[in-house]
């Protein structure tokens, strides 16, 4: 077997580990290796590449992870099932691009995981195979004979111009934006599709739960992002309360330190305060997330107001946190999203949607009492 390894390039922004096992996706691909084939040992190709054996290690794991090698005890590790040029073994193959060094984990990004465990499971139903690049090596597997590629799924992707560029330089390809919405994403070329939360529905039932439960002065508490997520949430919040006739006071806008969790629960009890000073008045806050609605309930608490008004957050992406806050929250199914984006690939071209959207649903956790208005 010829080298598979060239010199990892210092100027790339890629990890080396990333630079290696996208190496080696490509010679698999490009050499049409046969299931089964033993691919050199951690030695050999650390030595070719230049680099520890540890990288090499953490390079073969990413590819065993995007099911394009497996290992066997003491054997090595394999070109898996299905990875071959080799027409009469390809089936159709749904292409997952992402901006980040490596696949997420529940560790690293929770959301982004758990959409790729949609992905991966409905492409195991689908017998398609699901590879995982980088966006960089996608030129490479489009001119691999034989290889059948559905299309390309962008899960973890918030660079809406870059992905847009992607689509424009292979224009014979449809790809899917998952949960991140941007503004430009309304005047994408025809084959740019999208899965995504329907964030304005899911504020709107938490809303109108709010409503019925007799509360006409409900409060909102966002975030400012790139995306149109939490901005369609404040729509959704604020449509319920016009249609019903109800006040419709000023949101604000929290500020968080960072991007860490306990710095968005400390800007949600600060956004609290606030909104609460403004609007006395207030018997119900509506989050756009989950953990400014924790700081609201620890700032509530604190101010002896925990009982007097209900809180509802949004996503449920740490269930603990509505459960242990003991409020009520709009679970996002990110993990259908992904198994959606698969089913739209498996479709004829002309028959995919624009943009499938996916129903949250609301889990209820009252605190106050209902009809506590007069």
């Amino acid at each position: 077997m010829s080298s598979i390894i060239a010199r990892i390039d210092s100027a790339n922004a890629l990890p080396a580990y990333r630079q290696i096992r996208n190496q080696i996706a490509d010679f698999i691909a490009r050499e049409r290796l046969e299931s089964g084939t033993r691919l050199p040992d951690i030695r050999s190709l650390s030595a070719q590449a230049g680099v520890s054996v540890r990288t090499v290690y953490c390079a073969l794991e990413a590819l065993i992870a995007d099911g394009i090698c497996y290992r066997r005890p003491k054997k090595g590790t394999f070109v898996a099932a299905g990875v071959s040029a080799d027409p009469k073994q390809v089936s159709r193959k749904a292409i997952c691009s992402f901006h980040t060094g490596h696949p997420p984990t529940p560790e690293t990004n929770t959301v982004d995981s758990m959409i790729l465990a949609g992905m991966r499971e409905r492409s195991h139903d689908e017998n398609a195979d699901l590879l995982l690049l980088s966006g960089d090596n996608l030129a490479a597997y489009t001119k691999v004979p034989g290889l059948q590629i559905a299309g390309v799924i962008l899960f973890a992707w918030r660079d809406m111009a870059r992905g847009l560029a992607l689509a424009a330089t292979h224009p014979g390809l449809r790809f899917i934006f998952v949960n991140y919405r941007f503004e430009a994403f309304d005047a994408a070329p025809a084959n740019v599709h999208g899965v995504f939360n329907d964030d304005r529905a899911g504020a709107h039932e938490a809303t109108d739960a709010l409503l019925r439960r007799g509360h006409r002065q409900i409060g909102a508490l966002t975030i400012a992002l790139e995306d149109s997520t939490y901005r369609d949430r404040l729509d959704g919040w604020r449509t319920a309360l016009t249609g019903a006739d109800a006040i419709v006071p000023e949101s604000v806008t929290a500020a968080p330190s960072d991007t860490g969790r306990q710095s968005f629960r400390l800007a949600g009890g600060e956004a609290a305060r606030e909104l609460l000073r403004r609007n006395p008045g207030l018997t119900a806050l509506f989050c756009v997330n989950d953990l400014l609605a924790a700081g609201a309930v620890d700032w509530l608490a604190k101010a002896g107001l925990r009982e007097r008004v209900e809180v509802i957050g949004y996503d449920n992406i740490l269930p603990a946190v509505s459960r242990d806050g003991d409020f009520s929250t709009v679970s996002v199914h990110f993990a259908a999203m992904g198994e959606k984006a698969v089913e739209m690939l498996q479709l004829p071209a002309d028959q995919t949607p624009r943009v499938l959207q996916i129903a949250p649903t609301l889990i209820p956790r009252w605190r106050v009492p209902a009809v506590l208005q007069p």
